[in-house]
Order: structure tokens, then C-alpha cells, then sequence
């Protein structure tokens, strides 16, 4: 597995699900029917990555050198900013930009030395099966909404589209590996195992050797 740049910073990110419908073509008459493939896959386009300086140059050759084309793997992460920080309670989300670290010694609105919780704690209130659409979770904190990415395991995305009742969540793609009840559900750092969409990924025209600007596809790979 090579490991994804930490300083790759994507301008524009599109993340979306390929291979998601069958049909068996329209009939005579016009009529077309279509059902779920069940079998999408990831798709990550990554656009106008700046690379502004030796460091980030050479950490982006060894990177492409590294995945060998088509045939390297690696965790890409989903860039996603939206996350349901624990609220306290006075109300305050207990994010690291909303948390003091320092007491205010003397009121009751005192913050801790080091905040109640620092990440999201989500974990699965109940066992699922490999292909399963439904897990049931259970999360301090803000509920998650349908829209929210998240991984069962490193390398392995879904995303939430439906809320039913209880903490039971449908998603999307079905899962890939069977979870257990108590394994952690990440939502702070979701990722994909991918990979380049053809070996021509990574190519980078510097304007005068100095900085430029790289755009990459990869394709998800389980």
C-alpha cells in the first residue's frame, strides 16, 4: 500500500459511485427496466492539486513512482469536512476549533484540561453481514445524517442515504466485509483503497520548474 501524500490538496474533489444500474436495454415498444447493479465502485477525480515547492514536487514523483501505473494501491482520503462533534452540556460543540484547553477556573463554565471527547465515537450496536445495506449505530454527539460518508474499516467507503429509526442507517455501496457489534465506525476519517484509473495519472507541467498543478483519477479497488 503506498502511502497517499499528506500535502496533495485538491482545489475541486468529485467522489461519487460508478456502476450502479443494469438495464437489459429498451424493448420495441420503448419501455426500459432498470435495477441496481449492486456492484458499484468508487470514482475519485481529484483536480488542480497545487504543487508549489521542492518538497511537494518530490513527494509527488515518489508517490506516482511508487503506485507503478495501474498496479499500486493506496487510502485515499475523502476530504470530507462536514463531522458531528460531541456536544457538551452548555450546548458547545466539542470540536478542536470550539474547545478551550485551558480551565477558566472559579465559573461553572469551566472547560476541562483536555476536552470530554476529542473524536467522534460511533460504533456498530449491532453485527452486519458482507452485502448487507442496513447497519444500526450508535454515536454520542450530533446523529449523523444521510449524506455523511464513513469507514467500517480503513479503505473501505460507504455513505449514508437513509435514516429508518433506531440508529439504523441504509448505505450505500453494500458493505464490502462483514462488521461486528463494538467495531468503531470512523466518520472523522473516512477513506478508499484505490487506484490509478490508467498509468498515465500524475503527469505535471511545471511552469518553470518551480510549481504547477496535477489532476488525478483513481478507481476504487476491493
Amino acid at each position: 500500500m503506498v502511502a497517499f501524500p499528506a500535502n496533495l490538496s485538491p482545489a475541486n474533489i468529485s467522489l461519487r459511485l460508478e456502476n450502479v444500474s443494469r438495464s437489459g436495454g429498451a424493448s420495441t415498444n420503448g419501455q426500459e427496466q432498470i435495477v441496481s447493479s449492486g456492484v458499484s465502485r468508487w470514482v475519485a477525480t481529484l483536480a488542480d492539486c497545487p504543487v508549489r515547492n521542492n518538497r511537494e514536487i518530490l513527494a509527488l514523483r515518489a508517490f506516482v513512482a511508487a503506485m507503478n501505473g495501474r498496479a499500486g494501491r493506496t487510502l485515499v482520503p475523502a476530504f470530507d469536512l462536514i463531522k458531528n462533534w460531541p456536544v457538551d452540556a452548555f450546548g458547545r460543540l466539542l470540536s478542536p476549533e470550539n474547545t478551550r484547553r485551558e480551565r477558566l477556573d472559579g465559573t461553572i463554565y469551566a472547560d476541562p484540561a483536555i476536552p470530554a471527547q476529542s473524536h467522534i465515537s460511533a460504533f456498530f450496536a449491532s453485527p452486519a453481514a458482507r452485502r448487507a445495506t442496513t447497519v444500526q449505530i450508535s454515536q454520542s454527539g450530533v446523529p449523523a445524517e444521510p449524506g455523511q460518508y464513513f469507514s467500517p474499516s480503513p479503505g473501505r467507503l460507504h455513505i449514508l442515504t437513509e435514516y429508518i429509526s433506531n440508529g439504523i442507517y441504509r448505505i450505500e455501496p453494500p458493505l464490502r466485509d462483514p462488521v461486528a457489534a463494538g467495531q468503531v465506525v470512523d466518520f472523522m476519517t473516512p477513506s478508499c483503497e484505490m487506484r490509478f484509473v490508467d498509468d498515465s495519472q500524475g503527469d505535471i507541467e511545471l511552469q518553470y520548474g518551480r510549481w504547477g498543478f496535477v489532476t488525478l483519477q483513481l478507481l476504487e479497488a476491493f
